[in-house]
């Protein structure tokens, strides 16, 4: 009896070893290559902060010059006209030259004329502006060498009226022919500008000596 239960057991252990010997082997059990070793991750650029070099960055963008209703592309050199006001005769235009550099910085105004009779001054910022290559310039240049067209057109130091338009800074919407070219002037170009040179020269039967008037 006991002889027959163990031979049951042999023969039961000789059918278990033969059927696992018959089942297929799966990857898990027999890795047929063993996984390839994992390769590191580049090394992270850093975007800003820290230890970066900003030369490596490359040069900031610059954006175009909003100014006119206009906008001027870095790097160019453009001649528009500022509409001074309305007199009696109708408006009438400056021309104004707008140098926008391909490098960011600060914006200049450049202006004369501010009396109709002081006219050194028109060539000088004509030359000077005339004279920036906008393929190097770091920032803008804002050029308007007539502001007082009407003096100017009439060899006047003064407006129609009489009245001297350098007094009248910065100017109102709503007042006097004066007030009102003061006020185009002063937020139309001026506003937008860092910082503004305005040129006067002596006029008729005058003589000044040389000097600069700064609000630091």
């Amino acid at each position: 009896m006991e002889k027959g239960r163990g031979r049951r057991a042999r023969l039961t252990a000789l059918a278990a070893i033969l059927l696992g010997l018959a089942l297929p082997a799966t990857a898990q059990d027999f890795p047929v290559a063993p996984p390839g070793r994992p390769q590191p991750l580049p090394p992270l650029t850093p975007i800003a902060g820290g230890d970066v070099d900003a030369s490596a960055m490359g040069p900031p963008r610059v954006a175009p010059l909003h100014i006119l209703d206009r906008f001027v592309l870095p790097g160019t050199r453009v001649r528009l006209e500022w509409q001074a006001s309305q007199g009696l005769a109708g408006e009438a235009a400056a021309p104004v030259v707008i140098v926008h550099g391909a490098e960011p910085g600060p914006v200049l105004c450049l202006a004369a004329a501010v009396h109709g009779d002081e006219i050194n001054g028109v060539e000088i910022v004509r030359r000077a502006v005339y004279s920036l290559q906008p393929e190097t310039l770091a920032g803008s240049v804002v050029a308007v060498p007539i502001v007082n067209v009407f003096g100017y057109s009439r060899g006047s130091r003064y407006l129609p009226d009489r009245r001297d338009l350098n007094r009248f800074f910065p100017g109102s919407r709503y007042g006097s022919i004066a007030s009102r070219i003061a006020w185009n002037f002063f937020d139309g170009i001026v506003r937008g500008c860092d910082a503004l040179v305005d040129f006067h020269t002596g006029s008729f039967d005058r003589s000044n000596l040389p000097q600069i008037r700064a609000d630091l």
